[in-house]
């Protein structure tokens, strides 16, 4: 007896697309159209609450951990290419491994560096709290 597909959304019979290839899940057409998003890099379909979006385009899960990463020193998102390894500090972004470099220069001791609430990315009073 072969097996009836339904949409996983709505129910519908008719107008199905495979949306998880891994569970065989589909869902209609109109489900699709509301539900879903295509990623940039690899065009398969995911649940738009489950995209992840940089500089306006909307990846799936594998794509984002396999294209960006976060600078180790200050947690931004940035294409894995534009983070730079430092010896004791991790995947840099050029804005940090800039100030590590002036911080070096300076004299300035970096174990000094306590990021809070109540300071600014350079560790010093946060004026506008």
């Amino acid at each position: 007896m072969p097996v009836e597909r339904e949409c996983m959304h709505c129910g519908a019979i008719e107008d199905l697309v495979l949306v998880d290839d891994w569970n065989e899940e589909y869902a209609c057409q109109d489900c699709v159209d509301s539900f879903y998003t295509t990623c940039d890099h690899c065009d398969d379909l995911v649940l738009i609450n489950d995209a992840h979006r940089f500089n306006g385009n909307e990846y799936c899960e594998s794509c984002f951990e396999e294209l960006f990463a976060d600078c180790d020193r200050c947690g931004d998102t940035y294409y894995t290419e534009d983070l730079e390894y430092v010896d004791g500090y991790g995947y840099v972004c050029s804005h940090c491994r800039e100030r590590l470099a002036y911080d070096s220069i300076s004299g300035y001791h970096h174990s000094q560096f306590h990021p809070n609430e109540t300071s600014n990315f350079f560790g010093l009073p946060d004026e506008s709290t």
